[in-house]
């Protein structure tokens, strides 16, 4: 009994996790499910923050100190983090992170980073066995996201540029971030004092820091990675945290909780619903343009049509105004949605649609989950991800009127929705896969780890 009481021990003394979720990011919010999973699976979580609204949000998690708690981070941090743009900052960053994060490993068995590209993330990173989150669309389709990371010729050329290639060719081409042949965007200043300081990752991409592990939404993510010549960190594809509910809600959805959700919208119950999650946070004239021509041929095609129009979290509220002056006619049958509430309240607004209009963004993986019937549509060329969804194979892609409305007719029918579900399934496998809990994966990604390397830490409190 006493042998088995002290494994017990060792082995909680073996779980302290270290969170350092510096700021508020709706992109990081899937650590309000990851960080209870922790906590029942016995971890100990410390969640280090300079951001109030971090402290707010994660308060009612951490009620047992015994388990979970929320850390100020030091003053050096928070004076530097925003101004890590000018040099001298971004020096002192490099400089007392390096200690920082010395001090860090002698109280945490293991980090959860948010991002792992960032100075104060990365030398944690190299000092703490780690592991990073990817849950975003960027590398979806490789070729287009390299097209728009790459630096062209035309800048290459420019002094400070040739340079850094100088540089890059005296250091036998491991000088300048590179991702399958391409050179990637670099501040100049930024990118010769960063490698000084230590940041030796291939490139800028998420996942190419000293992290230990990286999940990822799908295999084709992975294999994009992989594509790109990430090697170190164990890839696992375990679909996206932030959507932990998502199948869950599906299969507990009723007909009553959609009239509910109608209704606290102020929209009919029966009439169809299209519903379009718009990512940009600013919009030209051709973006607002393509948004309302569709809108407009929908209403043309079935004049029982109703929209719901919810914005991107960081959408200025002139894009927002503008909209609304060019929906006018629409009266009551259209409701725009400015608030965020997190995925798990996008999921209900999905759930309780009958098609997804998408350009872009990661909504779309939510209506691939819950099997909703997707309409990406690319009617004018903006040079933001245009074709995101045709290359992801889960919608309906059209590029005119004429295309829309034959969709909207194959939707119509069973052999259509069969055809919808067949697409969406084949997109999850690839690009977000169908788990009902990728955080319970995580949890075991690291209880694995800590079981197979484990490491004594220095007596006392954690910092």
């Amino acid at each position: 009994m006493n042998e088995a009481k002290k494994k017990c021990k060792e082995l909680q003394e073996h779980r302290k996790i270290l969170i350092p979720l510096l700021y508020d990011y709706y992109l990081f919010n899937y650590f309000k499910f990851l960080v209870p999973k922790l906590i029942a699976h016995g971890f100990k979580v410390t969640i280090l923050t300079i951001d109030p609204k971090i402290e707010k949000q994660y308060s009612d998690l951490c009620t047992d100190d015994s388990m979970c708690r929320i850390v100020r981070g030091p003053r050096w941090l928070r004076v530097c983090l925003n101004r890590s743009g000018q040099l001298p900052f971004r020096l002192l960053l490099w400089c007392c992170g390096w200690i920082w994060a010395e001090s860090l490993k002698r109280h945490y068995h293991f980090a959860i980073l948010p991002w792992d590209n960032k100075p104060y993330w990365y030398v944690i990173a190299v000092r703490i066995p780690s592991l990073t989150v990817h849950t975003v669309t960027n590398l979806s389709n490789l070729k287009g996201y390299l097209d728009h990371e790459s630096l062209s010729e035309h800048v290459l050329q420019r002094p400070v540029f040739q340079a850094c290639l100088f540089l890059d060719r005296l250091l036998g081409r491991r000088f300048l971030p590179r991702a399958r042949g391409c050179i990637l965007k670099f501040v100049p200043s930024h990118l010769i004092l960063d490698r000084v300081m230590g940041w030796w990752a291939r490139n800028t991409i998420h996942g190419f820091g000293k992290v230990q592990y990286l999940t990822v939404t799908g295999s084709r993510i992975r294999e994009n990675y992989q594509a790109c010549g990430l090697i170190e960190p164990k890839i696992f594809s375990i679909g996206s945290p932030s959507y932990e509910h998502v199948l869950e809600r599906k299969a507990s959805f009723t007909a009553q909780q959609r009239v509910e959700i109608r209704k606290e919208l102020g929209l009919d119950v029966n009439r169809p619903l299209f519903s379009f999650f718009l990512s940009p946070s600013d919009f030209s004239e051709i973006q607002l343009n393509e948004v309302v021509t569709v809108i407009d041929s929908i209403r043309k095609k079935n004049q029982d049509s109703q929209f719901l129009l919810k914005f991107h979290p960081k959408t200025v509220q002139t894009a927002i105004k503008r909209f609304k002056n060019a929906l006018t006619g629409y009266d009551n049958d259209v409701r725009f949605v400015v608030e965020f509430f997190g995925d798990d309240h996008n999921t209900l607004l999905v759930l309780a649609s009958d098609f997804l209009l998408q350009k872009q963004g990661t909504v779309g993986f939510i209506a691939m989950l819950c099997r909703l019937p997707i309409i990406s549509y690319n009617f004018y060329t903006t040079d933001d991800d245009d074709d995101m969804y045709e290359n992801i194979g889960g919608s309906f892609h059209v590029r005119d009127v004429s295309e829309l409305n034959e969709t909207l007719d194959r939707l119509t029918t069973p052999e259509g929705l069969a055809e919808s579900a067949r697409r969406q399934q084949f997109a999850c496998e690839n690009f977000c896969c169908e788990n009902f809990s990728p955080c319970t994966e995580i949890v075991k990604i690291i209880s694995d780890h800590l079981r197979q390397e484990p490491r004594k830490l220095v007596k006392g409190q954690s910092v």
